[in-house]
């Protein structure tokens, strides 16, 4: 049995689905499949979803507790404001941190699944492989472009999330 540790940047995917919403289902879902379609091994997962916390409108609670029972802890990322009402989150420096946490220090994680879109992630990418372990990164291609060439570079399937479909495609 393979263990598969996600790392869900939830801000980035939702900006990137809009106005659809996150199915943890699907991504759970994809994930499984494609390991035991790449080495016939079945999968355990876990991990952490980052999110800031309730914004103009949509309260995350109900997301955050339907990421909890499939295995996924809710991670607050707090934002802090940068002049012009402009707000910078810390979802991305904490989510990093963690993952190298884990990729140094939990040697027993087969999979690092990364849920984003966004470039920043190519030098975690990187780490990654270089430790020789799996990488999948499961983001929208049409703003994942940079992300998708990286995963092609060092063998990692990019999934492209399609909510409409309830599904996943592989690039």
């Amino acid at each position: 049995m393979k263990k598969a540790m996600f790392f869900i940047d939830f801000e980035n995917l939702k900006l990137s689905i809009r106005p659809k919403r996150l199915d943890f289902d699907v991504l759970i879902s994809a994930v499984q499949e494609k390991i035991k379609k790449d080495s016939g091994c079945d999968c355990r997962v876990f991990g952490n979803c980052y999110y800031e916390y309730e914004q103009k409108g949509e309260p995350k609670l109900g997301l955050m507790h339907e990421a909890h029972k499939r295995g996924l802890i809710p991670v607050y990322t707090p934002c802090y404001r940068a002049g012009d009402d402009a707000s910078k989150s810390l979802c991305d420096p904490m989510l990093i941190g963690d993952a190298l946490e884990a990729l140094y220090k939990n040697p027993s994680i087969d999979v690092f699944v990364i849920v984003t879109s966004d470039k920043d992630f190519i030098p975690l990418i990187r780490k990654i492989a270089e430790n020789g372990k799996e990488a999948i990164v499961i983001g929208v291609t049409k703003y994942g472009r940079f992300l998708s060439e990286e995963c092609k570079r060092f063998g990692f399937s990019f999934l492209d999330y399609r909510q409409s479909e309830n599904s996943l495609e592989i690039k």
